[in-house]
């Protein structure tokens, strides 16, 4: 069951991750509006995450999406 984004009770770490996590969703937007594909392991990298698998987990655990299928979402909105 999908919270919502902002929710009271979440813990620093929750709102460290959230923030890293919307950047990539902005990042991955300004690559798909100009039609380049997204290399979501590097861009995970660069934006603080472990590795793909990581920015995967707190995606679905923050939107209910993995990363492509939001990203997509997101540009379409």
């Amino acid at each position: 069951l999908n919270q919502g984004l902002y929710r009271p009770g979440r813990s620093l770490r929750e709102w460290e991750m959230m923030v890293k996590t919307e950047q990539v969703f902005f990042a991955a937007q300004a690559q798909y509006s100009q039609g380049l594909t997204v290399d979501w392991a590097t861009m995970a990298q660069d934006s603080g995450f472990a590795d793909q698998a990581h920015l995967n987990r707190w995606t679905k655990r923050i939107s209910g999406f993995a990363p492509g299928d939001f990203a997509q979402r997101f540009v379409a909105d």
